[in-house]
């Protein structure tokens, strides 16, 4: 991922990307059995929580159309820690994380989504920053 700058900055982190928006956070996960990117809108208000996710809706065309993804969209899920979120995300099934053979596909994938993320990101991130200051 060196080799790619954000177009928010040179200094985006691209494993603790940083949105800018409290609550908003892009999610780079992978395990023994999947690779995975995910919007996560994890505000504790359920109602701006559906506020962010209907925002993403609007946006679901101009989302898919930039990162070319199928994404799956859950407007309510359960994390790990027993939180309710929102969240959109996309995964490549059958890799392990323990398996180096899998992690040149992992990361193209990885980098493909988290790339196209960001582009949407730079086009779109203010309109959620309004959302959140209002």
């Amino acid at each position: 991922m060196r080799q790619h700058d954000s177009l928010l900055g040179p200094r985006q982190k691209w494993v603790n990307y940083h949105t800018g928006v409290k609550d908003i956070f892009f999610r780079l996960e992978v395990d023994a059995k999947i690779a995975r990117v995910a919007i996560t809108m994890e505000h504790h208000d359920a109602g701006m929580r559906a506020l962010f996710y209907a925002q993403f809706e609007e946006l679901r065309k101009y989302l898919a159309l930039e990162t070319a993804i199928d994404w799956v969209w859950e407007p309510l899920f359960v994390n790990a820690e027993g939180k309710e979120i929102a969240r959109i995300y996309c995964e490549q099934t059958s890799v392990s994380l323990y398996n180096k053979a899998d992690w040149g596909r992992m990361l193209a994938f990885l980098e493909q989504c988290i790339v196209a993320l960001d582009r949407v990101w730079a086009d779109c991130g203010d309109v959620f920053k309004d959302l959140a200051d209002a």
